[in-house]
């Protein structure tokens, strides 16, 4: 997935702490990313390959959240100019009505 959206891959740590484990996810090279530190941390889990497993699981869904907000966010500002436009508009459209602008404001 990292490949596909053109981030590197996380550095991923784990520790031991009194026979549990805990993991966390770190990007270095995305400012936003770095920004956030600590992604996916996940503790107290029993055995180190279930802890990269739960903590890889939980940076998979922080990215596709991440990517879902910024598409969200594109088709907002996207669809913004139309609201613009329309807001334009019906102003334009009120002033006329109130006698504020001549018909020919409309145009």
């Amino acid at each position: 997935m990292c490949t596909l959206l053109s981030l590197e891959r996380p550095e991923i740590r784990i520790e031991a702490v009194d026979g549990l484990y805990k993991a966390a996810a770190y990007f270095r090279d995305n400012p936003f990313l770095v920004r956030a530190g600590a992604i996916g941390s996940i503790r107290g889990v029993i055995g180190e390959d279930a802890a990269l497993g739960a903590c890889a699981e939980r940076v998979v869904r922080f990215v596709i959240d991440m990517v879902r907000e910024d598409t969200l966010q594109e088709d907002e500002l996207a669809s913004e100019p139309d609201h613009v436009h329309a807001w334009k508009k019906n102003g334009v459209k009120e002033y006329v009505n109130h006698g504020l602008l001549g018909p020919e404001a409309r145009n």
